[in-house]
């Protein structure tokens, strides 16, 4: 027999049906090549109107019949593949044409919607009333030449007519469009005849009513055809945008009389919204839509109900008053929202009350400080001049026992010698004796007014104010800071801080993909084509490590990738920092403190600005160490070194009175290149921070780029993602309890634990029978958490991103992951010299190519780093280096 499988468009039709058998009406059939719908008809598609039946018999081998099609598609279109026997007479009892159910899909509405010949209904009451059920989940309106829609629609069962509800469409990507808010699309009948189909047939009943329906086909075509946005909101939609103009604007007050003055107010910011707010303002106007606004209105607009409620003006307090009585709900949202408002403002009031303490005995104990201070220089002084007094009365009573002595000396001799001469000798003795003992004397009396002046002049400080001393040492501060080089036109810098509410929220599983999707698009905008694993293994870097270091020869992109990454895409809080030759302490990086101005001089690199705001801002913070290793990482970045293994709401001291709190939205990537001009990097550097072989990375990035095919092919895909995230940046929070909450496999992990258990194994023992394999590289616990850490976060991610976004992964690649945390945290580490040491190498490269031939799975960056470490180190005189890779 001549036997043809067709894929046809039908709905139930229930005449001669039975539980097992029945008939249903074709209306399109699905070509085979273009997938488009075409009308059945005599010449090509199916059949001939006029014979337009499929007969349904059971399938035994799904339990589908004639039931279950009615009980899943009751008033529904749906394909169904059929069978058309054209060798049937058409004058035999036999059915033409046959389904067995055996395939059985729903019809989208990108294939094929309902034009309902009805007037547009208002906003605030979009109910209409038609005579049949329609048959496709979207529909449009036909009034007069136009077309509107798309729409969804919900039954009511209040009646015994058939009424529908209309709504918003969760999805338009079908019609190559993104639709404003509050908009509807409508099209010109005239332009879309080609796509329209009536069906009217008299003779087949459909619960008792004559079969006829209007409908519109492939609708993925009507992008190109003309057409302009109609401003139609629902009052759902249109109370979001009252909440936003609020919110936008910070209204305390919403009335009838003051929407022409709120209007007013948005005038210039007109722009700065995603919908028509004359329109918004023009159905405000209308008491009815106004009021429903106000009780379906978000939390911004109900808070605003109560403060009309309590207004002093009666006529409003009456009218608001009565809405807050026709709804229970909105009564116990409003109490609720005053108790939490009063909590807040009395929680407030006791910290500020806290801090007026605080800020007392800080005053009390700054005062006591400088009287210490003073009281202290002045004792000193006192203490000096004392003991200088102190030593002169010593020397004249020595002076004086001494006169005593020798004028008593000279006195015993005078009796037992009356000689003459020595008479006289002791008289010109004496006589000089009390000249040393005038002047004396005289030395005593000028140390007495010395000391009374230095009290004078000491009196006189301590009645000085502490003001005073500023003054007289801010008159001599230009000659000090020509001394010291201080320069005092710094530069100024200024860091935009963002709050929560600035910003987007990433709060699940689908918005992390979808996130990722976007930053894989952005990324190609600026010729960076990487793959969905290369933009995990980034993102789960740069949130699991303090400080992530990008390495490789100069001229890779380095530096540029971060900058495109954190201030195109990302839109991060970023600072780029500009390393120095010959930095040597953080007063390169930050600053230090001046104790002649008593301030914190930062330095020129604006890191102590942007650190001193980092509480201010909600997002990603992230500071960029450009040719982080042109100085020494370890001596200029010390301040930070000790924060790499807890970095959640830390401070550090820069002076006795200054600190900065680091809270853990701060992250660090220092690009660092591999030539005789660098610095090394410290083993205790590296084992607190993954390293990117950046070159090595983009030269064997293998992984899935296919939805960049897709953005290709229909960039309305591209629109959406940009519409979502371009120009946003995240809420930081958020983001992090999105990417901890995904979960991975627990088996492939264990997997992979596994294989860089070996992988220690290699490096830290020696090979058969004690053959040596020369030094020995030991993974550390915090490099093994680490290691642990990524694998977890990186394949939750993955994992997640495979579910929900198959059509953007061609291959998964697991195994992907597993080399990158080698290639990151393992081969950086590795350092060595002689041949026993490249046997240990090969060794390990050997151990890679067997897990890629037991796991059926890819490696090759590093067995690509591994082959390369050997290959320079045999010509290096068998000295082998991760870092010094060339």
């Amino acid at each position: 027999m001549d036997l043809e499988q067709r894929y046809i468009v039908c709905c139930n039709y229930k005449a001669h049906a039975n539980d097992e058998k029945g008939q249903a009406i074709a209306l399109y059939e699905r070509d085979k090549e273009t997938l488009e719908l075409h009308k059945i008809n005599e010449d090509k598609y199916f059949c001939e109107p006029d014979d337009c039946e499929v007969h349904i018999i059971p399938n035994g081998t799904n339990d589908h019949d004639y039931r279950y099609l009615n009980e899943k598609y009751k008033d529904r279109l749906y394909l169904i593949q059929c069978i058309e026997n054209k060798a049937v007479d058409p004058n035999s009892s036999l059915s033409r044409n046959k389904s067995n159910l055996f395939k059985i899909e729903s019809v989208e509405p990108r294939m094929v919607c309902e034009i309902l010949e009805v007037n547009l209904p208002d906003e605030a009451n979009p109910e209409v009333v038609l005579e049949t059920i329609p048959l496709t989940r979207h529909v449009f309106i036909k009034e007069r030449d136009s077309i509107f829609g798309p729409f969804e629609f919900d039954l009511v069962n209040d009646s015994d007519s058939n009424k529908i509800y209309l709504k918003k469409p969760s999805d338009t990507k079908y019609l190559g469009k993104t639709i404003p808010k509050l908009a509807i699309i409508e099209f010109k009948y005239q332009d879309l005849e080609e796509n329209i189909d009536v069906f009217n047939y008299s003779n087949k009943y459909i619960d008792g009513k004559p079969f006829a329906h209007t409908f519109i086909r492939n609708l993925q075509s009507l992008k190109d055809k003309p057409y302009n946005y109609y401003n139609y909101g629902f009052m759902d939609e249109l109370a979001k945008a009252v909440g936003t103009i609020v919110k936008e604007t910070n209204t305390k007050g919403i009335t009838s009389s003051q929407i022409t003055m709120l209007s007013a107010r948005i005038k210039n910011k007109k722009n700065s919204f995603m919908f028509d707010t004359d329109y918004v303002f023009k159905q405000l106007n209308d008491s009815v839509k106004f009021e429903k606004v106000i009780t379906q209105g978000k939390e911004e607009i109900r808070k605003i109900i109560l403060e009309q409620a309590l207004n002093d003006n009666d006529k409003l307090k009456e009218h608001f008053v009565k809405i807050l009585k026709e709804d229970e709900t909105l009564v116990s949202e409003v109490k609720e929202s005053i108790r939490a408002e009063e909590t807040q403002e009395s929680s407030k009031l006791n910290d500020l009350k806290h801090e007026l303490l605080e800020y007392n005995a800080k005053i009390q104990q700054a005062k006591q400080k400088i009287s210490e201070v003073d009281k202290d220089k002045e004792n000193s002084i006192i203490q000096k001049l004392k003991q200088e007094q102190r030593n002169l009365y010593s020397e004249i009573e020595e002076l004086e026992i001494k006169r005593e002595n020798i004028t008593s000396k000279y006195s015993s001799l005078f009796e037992f010698d009356n000689l003459d001469s020595e008479l006289e000798k002791l008289k010109e003795d004496l006589k000089k004796q009390n000249y040393l003992y005038d002047d004396q004397v005289q030395k005593v009396s000028d140390k007495k007014a010395e000391i009374e002046k230095y009290q004078k002049e000491l009196q006189e400080l301590t009645n000085r104010s502490a003001e005073e001393y500023r003054k007289e040492l801010l008159s001599v501060k230009n000659s000090i800071d020509v001394l010291t080089h201080i320069d005092n036109e710094k530069t100024s810098f200024e860091f935009q801080c963002l709050g929560q509410s600035d910003l987007i929220s990433i709060k699940n599983n689908n918005d992390l993909v979808e996130y990722i999707k976007y930053i894989q698009a952005a990324l190609s905008n600026f010729e960076r084509s990487l793959s969905v694993e290369h933009i995990i293994n980034y993102l789960v870097c740069i949130d699991s490590s303090f400080i992530t270091i990008l390495s490789g020869l100069p001229g890779t992109g380095k530096t540029s990738l971060v900058n495109i990454l954190n201030e195109k895409v990302l839109n991060t809080r970023f600072n780029s920092v500009q390393v120095g030759r010959g930095w040597s302490s953080e007063r390169d990086l930050l600053g230090y403190f001046n104790p002649i101005t008593n301030s914190y001089i930062s330095s020129s690199s604006g890191l102590y600005e942007f650190l001193d705001e980092l509480d201010s801002d909600e997002r990603l913070n992230v500071v960029l160490l450009d040719e982080a290793n042109l100085s020494p990482i370890e001596h200029y970045w010390s301040k930070f070194m000790g924060l790499t293994d807890d970095y959640n709401e830390r401070e550090f001291a820069l002076t006795n009175n200054k600190s900065l709190r680091i809270t853990n939205k701060l992250r660090f990537i220092a690009t660092i290149n591999n030539d005789m001009t660098t610095e090394p990097l410290s083993p205790r550097l590296l084992d607190r921070a993954p390293c990117i072989r950046l070159d090595t990375f983009n030269r064997l990035d293998n992984g899935n780029k296919s939805g960049l095919d897709l953005i290709e092919d229909d960039r309305s895909i591209l629109d959406e993602l940009n519409s979502k995230f371009k120009n946003n940046s995240f809420y930081y929070s958020d983001f992090k309890l999105a990417v901890d909450g995904c979960e991975s496999d627990n088996e492939i992990i264990s997997n992979m634990l596994e294989i860089l258990e070996q992988i220690q194994n290699i490096l830290t023992t020696d090979g058969i029978d004690g053959e040596s394999l020369g030094p020995r590289i030991h993974l550390s616990e915090r490099r093994n958490r680490l290691i642990r850490l990524f694998l977890t976060k990186s394949l939750g991610i993955y994992n997640q991103f495979c579910l929900n976004a198959m059509d953007w992964i061609e291959v998964k690649k697991d195994y992907y992951f597993l080399d990158f945390a080698i290639s990151q945290f393992v081969l950086p580490l590795i350092t060595g010299h002689g041949k026993s040491f490249r046997k240990r190498l090969e060794h390990l490269k050997d151990n890679l190519n067997n897990v890629q031939q037991i796991h059926n799975c890819e490696m090759p960056i590093s067995i690509d780093l591994l082959s390369r470490m050997i290959t320079q180190g045999e010509e290096d005189l068998d000295t082998y280096d991760f870092m010094s890779l060339r």
